[in-house]
């Protein structure tokens, strides 16, 4: 039995079940290789589950800060191009894309480099929710994106479902989970955490994205007004 399977089975038999929150939380291999490259069975086994896990549980079980690293920091132009227009478009495809294939799919910029700077951007952004799969193709000489069979499926869930979905994706990410552990605490600073692996111009220009990402996560929660942007 996969992940998902054992910790449903647990939910059943009314057994301890922080383990394996804390396990998805850390995006455990074994939790992570369902959205990978799992069977479509069991990748709809995961959704259910963590749909009937109320985000709250998630943010609860957040108790310490996270190492973080610069890739770990959302970088995006819109959003759904991640999570929602990239899989539609890879679904389809028969092979994997380039990141110049990809922005040119989504945008149509007319300089190379315009198109190559919005698909990796937003291929990293839909790799950390697990959403694609990003791998080095030697005979491409660069890297190729192709969607993971959670991001499959995500194709075919409901608005509202999607976005519960990616509520509960980005709560594994480790700079976000920093943030949510130091606004419990009292108070949290993006400038102050992100400063740690980001300088500049980048702090400034990567802020917004990640305010949109962590009020996705808590939403009405109060936690939301204890973060400093700033």
């Amino acid at each position: 039995m996969d992940f998902y399977g054992d910790w449903e089975k647990a939910i059943e038999n009314n057994e301890h079940i922080e383990g394996y929150l804390i396990r998805y939380l850390d995006a455990d291999p074994e939790s992570e290789i369902v959205f990978e490259e799992g069977e479509r069975a069991d990748v709809l086994t995961a959704i259910k589950l963590l749909l009937s896990i109320p985000i709250v549980s998630f943010i609860k079980s957040i108790t310490h800060p996270y190492e973080f690293t610069a890739k770990d920091v959302f970088q995006y132009s819109k959003l759904d191009d991640a999570t929602d227009t990239l899989c539609n478009i890879l679904e389809y495809e028969e092979h994997s894309l380039s990141y110049e294939e990809v922005g040119h799919r989504l945008v149509h910029a007319p300089h190379q480099y315009a198109n190559i700077k919005y698909g990796e951007n937003h291929s990293k952004t839909a790799a950390l929710l697990s959403l694609v799969v990003i791998s080095h193709i030697p005979d491409r000489k660069c890297n190729m994106v192709h969607i993971s069979s959670l991001g499959s499926i995500m194709t075919q869930l409901s608005k509202e479902e999607k976005e519960e979905i990616i509520r509960r994706l980005a709560i594994r990410n480790p700079f976000m989970k920093t943030l949510i552990y130091e606004a419990k605490c009292g108070e949290a600073s993006y400038v102050k955490e992100v400063s740690k692996v980001l300088s500049g111009q980048t702090i400034i220009r990567r802020k917004h994205n990640n305010e949109i990402v962590l009020s996705m996560i808590l939403k009405e929660n109060p936690l939301k007004e204890k973060v400093r942007w700033q």
